[in-house]
């Protein structure tokens, strides 16, 4: 069986009017490009590579496997303009807090101090568009924090990212696979302030070892209605996974012996900091 070859394209040269080469990030100057220049629809030459390599791998698994391959686009409508959970679009002047936020807790996690001056700088660079452009992924789901440091996550995300109302907190006990031995110790009430039926949920735990807790959250979730889609985010993965179960997004990755445990702890300043016990 032959070994698939990812094609190679030739990149695109940009002139200016004298046939001067615009070097890449600067070929639309301070003003930015204009919002059609990344529309499939209007500029379908800047996809041609990505088509290009899909092409490719589709011709690899119809030659060597058993697949058949459908062109009918009625086929693809689950996945062709989705606007109802996620929208990656540009920052806006308007996203300077949030981003800011978000951007301070990654410097602090990593036990990092900068100055005022970097934070301006970075946004600086940002908004002029040339050597870096900021994208945002915009959440229309719902967050759902596991009890008790998935909550407090989802609690500080809710209000940090300026989304209306309360996020969900979830309670994992009543589903757990050792509930015959743990009973309710430290239970605590499921409180989702919005239907599930047909949404879209963002999972937040702090710590993803397991995956048991995960499971049961999921179990409890469902008792609620069908979720239309289920994403975990997490704070730390510490591996050790004893079942199929992977988190969408981890802010870091570590390894701990078995006989360790790490668990989030908030102090009543509403300060986070890992406790290893």
């Amino acid at each position: 069986m032959s070994v698939y070859q990812r094609p190679v394209w030739r990149e695109s040269v940009f002139r200016d009017g004298g046939g001067a080469v615009i070097a890449y990030g600067s070929r639309w100057g301070s003003e930015g490009p204009p919002i059609a220049t990344y529309s499939v629809d209007t500029h379908p030459e800047r996809f041609a590579p990505l088509h290009l390599v899909a092409d490719a791998l589709i011709e690899h698994l119809v030659d060597h496997y058993d697949v058949q391959v459908s062109h009918d686009p009625a086929n693809a409508v689950d996945f062709v303009r989705r606007t109802d959970f996620l929208r990656v679009t540009r920052l806006t002047p308007a996203d300077r807090p949030v981003w800011e936020t978000l951007f301070r807790g990654y410097i602090a996690f990593y036990e990092r101090d900068e100055p005022q001056g970097m934070y301006d700088h970075a946004w600086e660079r940002f908004m002029a568009d040339e050597e870096l452009h900021a994208l945002g992924v915009r959440s229309d789901g719902v967050l759902v924090g596991i009890r008790s440091g998935g909550a407090w996550l989802a609690e500080r995300l809710q209000r940090d990212c300026g989304l209306a109302g309360e996020p969900g907190v979830i309670s994992s006990t009543l589903h757990r696979d050792d509930y015959s031995s743990r009973g309710l110790a430290g239970a605590g009430q499921t409180r989702l302030p919005f239907e599930i039926e047909g949404r879209h949920v963002v999972l937040i735990d702090d710590v993803l070892y397991t995956g048991r807790t995960i499971r049961a959250a999921i179990n409890e979730l469902y008792d609620f209605g069908r979720p239309a889609s289920v994403a975990l985010a997490v704070l730390v993965d510490r591996g050790g996974r004893e079942l199929p179960i992977e988190a969408a997004c981890a802010v870091a990755s570590i390894s701990l012996p078995p006989s360790e445990r790490l668990s989030l702890a908030r102090d009543d300043a509403g300060r986070f900091s890992f406790e290893i016990r």
